[in-house]
């Protein structure tokens, strides 16, 4: 006798509430209204990552960003030819975010340490949201210089003498040449 046992499927949710309520919180869209985080993440695609894979390349284009609906993942940067963690992301963590708005290349591996969710968030998404709301901007260039002071602190390992040095001017200096390259990037 053959015994075939069967498994019931996971019945996929409609991610859009927990991902909005996720966006809503974060800093970066906090500034956006339901309608407008709707209109950002309509039409998103939800991804299954297993653990080891690569949710994003470091070196390679940034035409999107993950929010993280359930799962970890390490984020690992190449220092002195070896791969070097430096970061942890968890549920309701967002990555590529950066390289998303500015065009840059993703500047570090993001890897699934166990089975990972997410939410892909694409560029043109992002595009039409700030040209129907560009006081974003302002808001977005800030958030910006503050992620990228914390990066340059991480991979220094100085973040603690950053912090007593004049951080106030190279914070804006960075948030004002985001909201330039933000403003050229989305023609807006």
């Amino acid at each position: 006798m053959q015994v075939v046992q069967f498994e019931k499927k996971r019945r996929q949710e409609d991610p859009t509430p927990k991902i909005t309520d996720i966006l809503s919180r974060h800093p970066m869209f906090s500034v956006l209204n339901d309608r407008r985080l709707r209109q950002l993440i309509e039409g998103a695609k939800s991804q299954l990552f297993g653990k080891a894979q690569k949710l994003v390349r470091q070196g390679e284009k940034g035409d999107f960003m993950l929010v993280i609906v359930d799962g970890k993942a390490d984020v690992m940067v190449e220092m002195e030819g070896k791969p070097t963690r430096v970061g942890l992301l968890r549920e309701e963590d967002c990555v590529g975010e950066m390289a998303m708005l500015t065009g840059e290349r993703y500047s570090a591996n993001v890897v699934a340490n166990r089975d990972t969710e997410v939410v892909q968030i694409p560029r043109d998404r992002m595009a039409s949201v700030l040209r129907e709301s560009p006081e974003l901007l302002e808001k977005l260039s800030e958030i910006l210089a503050l992620r990228k002071l914390e990066t340059e602190a991480i991979l220094a390992e100085t973040a603690s003498q950053r912090a007593q040095e004049s951080d106030k001017d190279l914070h804006n200096e960075y948030a004002n040449d985001f909201l330039g390259q933000l403003r050229a990037f989305f023609s807006i």
